[in-house]
C-alpha cells in the first residue's frame, strides 16, 4: 500500500507545481453545478487477516446543492460507483477452536489449523455521498479540501482457498506455527474455490480528500474513503478477539473531476458561402473580482489593491475600469495570467468599483463596493497658564469663540 500512496502523492504534487497559480479557480456564472469525476487507486482491508492491496477504479456524478461566492463552505450530493479487488494472506497458523465457525467452513482444519486467506472481488459498489468543501479556501488558493460521508450497497464475492486440486484440504502439519508467503503460495493451487459470501451488503462510508483546481473546469487530487461492513467476516475469518471488532474496507485513489458548464457559452458557427471554412467559435469575456472577495468590504486603509481575473479579452484596451463612475486607466493587465491589478486611493465612505471586459462575442462586468472608514483621533483642548508672577492675587477665565479652548489668567496686584 505504501507504494500506491507514494505514487499518488507524488503525482498530485507534480500536478500542482506545474500548474498556473494565477489561474481563475471558480466561474460561478457559467458553472452548472454538475460535476463528473473518475478515480483509480487501490483497495485493501483493515481486518484480522493480513491484507494485500488490489486495484480499484470508479466514477462519481455530483451536483452542488449549496455553492455561493465568498461563503466558507459548500455542499455537494454525489453518486459513486466502484469496482475492484483485494486479497489477504496470513503467514501465522491460526488454531480452529470452533468447528461451527462461519457455518462449519473450517471444520476440516480442527487438527492442523489454517493459514487464513481470501480474495474479495468488489463487483459493484454504489454509494450516495454528501460532500462538504472549504469553498473560500478553494476560491482564494485553488486548494480543495473536503470531507464526505455516505450510505450505500456493495455487491461483492468473497472466496477462500481451502481445497487443493484433488478436492482435499491442505495439510499444514509440516509447516508448524508459521510459514513464508512464497511457501504458502507454492503449496496452494490459488483457485479460491470456496465461497464465503456473495451478493449485496449494506455499507456506510466516510472519507476525505485534498486536491487542486487547475482551471474552472478541471481539478485533480487524492482522496481516501472507508466503508464499514458492520460485521467481522469480509476477511473470511470471524475472530473471537483482536484489535478490530468489525472489519473495514479502504480505498485510496487519484481523482480527476470535470465541472460541467452550461450550454450557450460559445456562439454558433456562422454559415457562410465564402470562405468555405466556418467562422471560429468565440467566448464572451468572463470577469471575476477576487480582491475584495466580499461586497461590501470595509477597510481603515485608504490604499487598496483591486485584483480580478479577466478572460477572453485581447488586452488592456478591451477592459474598462470605473471608480465611483469615473473611468480610470490606472491599472495593469497580464495577458498570460489573465490578471487585472489596480492600486486605488480610496475616498472616505463608499467606493464603487466596476470592471468591464469586451470582445467581438459580447461583454461581461462585475462590480463591488469598498467602504473606507476613517479613524477619528480625539485631541484634548489646550490650556494656557502664567507661571510668572507666581503668587495669585486675582484670577479670571475667558471662553474663546473656538469650542473647548479656555484661557486662564492669573494676576498679582501689589
Amino acid at each position: 500500500m505504501k507504494r500506491y500512496l507514494r505514487f499518488i502523492s507524488i503525482s498530485v504534487i507534480l500536478l500542482v507545481f506545474t500548474s498556473n497559480f494565477q489561474a481563475q479557480h471558480i466561474n460561478y456564472k457559467d458553472d452548472s453545478g454538475w460535476n463528473l469525476g473518475f478515480n483509480i487507486g487501490g483497495t485493501w482491508q483493515q481486518s484480522d487477516v493480513t491484507s494485500e492491496t488490489g486495484y480499484g477504479i470508479g466514477f462519481t456524478l455530483g451536483k452542488a446543492l449549496y455553492e455561493k461566492e465568498g461563503k466558507l463552505l459548500s455542499f455537494d450530493l454525489r453518486l459513486r460507483y466502484l469496482n475492484g479487488t483485494n486479497e489477504g494472506l496470513d503467514t501465522e497458523n491460526s488454531l480452529i477452536l470452533d468447528s461451527n465457525q462461519l457455518d462449519g467452513l473450517y471444520k476440516d482444519y480442527i487438527n492442523s489449523g489454517n493459514f487464513h486467506n481470501h480474495k474479495m472481488d468488489i463487483n459493484n459498489m454504489w454509494d450516495l455521498e454528501g460532500v462538504i468543501t472549504l469553498n473560500r479556501l478553494r476560491e482564494k488558493t485553488g486548494i480543495i479540501l473536503y470531507g464526505f460521508g455516505g450510505l450505500g450497497i456493495t455487491d461483492y464475492s468473497l472466496n477462500t482457498d481451502l481445497l487443493g486440486e484433488d478436492g482435499m484440504p491442505y495439510d499444514y502439519t509440516a509447516l508448524g506455527n508459521s510459514a513464508s508467503e512464497s511457501t504458502l503460495r507454492d503449496l496452494r493451487d490459488g483457485d479460491y474455490e470456496t465461497t464465503v459470501s456473495d451478493g449485496y451488503k449494506f455499507m456506510p462510508s466516510l472519507g476525505a480528500g485534498i486536491g487542486y483546481q487547475f482551471s474552472p473546469r478541471f481539478s485533480a487530487g487524492i482522496e481516501h474513503k472507508i466503508n464499514f461492513p458492520l460485521n467481522d467476516k469480509i476477511d473470511a475469518f470471524e475472530a473471537t478477539g483482536g484489535p478490530f471488532v468489525n472489519d473495514r474496507l479502504h480505498y485510496t485513489a487519484l481523482t480527476f473531476r470535470w465541472n460541467l458548464f452550461r450550454g450557450g457559452r460559445n456562439r454558433p458557427t456562422v454559415a457562410t458561402t465564402t470562405p468555405v471554412s466556418p467562422a471560429p467559435l468565440r467566448n464572451k469575456p468572463v470577469v471575476n473580482i477576487i480582491n475584495p472577495i466580499h461586497s461590501p468590504y470595509a477597510t481603515h486603509n485608504n490604499n487598496f489593491t483591486v485584483k480580478a481575473n479577466v478572460y477572453y479579452v485581447a488586452g488592456k484596451s478591451n477592459i474598462t475600469f470605473r471608480h465611483n463612475g469615473l473611468i480610470s486607466n490606472d491599472f495593469s493587465y497580464n495577458s498570460s495570467s489573465k490578471r487585472f491589478t489596480s492600486h486605488l486611493f480610496l475616498v472616505p465612505g463608499k467606493n464603487i468599483i466596476e470592471i468591464i471586459g469586451k470582445n467581438e462575442a459580447g461583454y461581461d462586468s462585475e462590480s463591488k463596493v469598498i467602504i473606507y472608514e476613517q479613524a477619528i483621533n480625539a485631541l484634548p483642548p489646550p490650556i494656557v497658564t502664567f507661571l510668572n508672577p507666581s503668587f495669585i492675587k486675582y484670577s479670571a477665565s475667558k471662553e474663546l469663540p473656538h469650542p473647548g479652548i479656555k484661557i486662564l489668567i492669573f494676576l498679582e496686584f501689589n
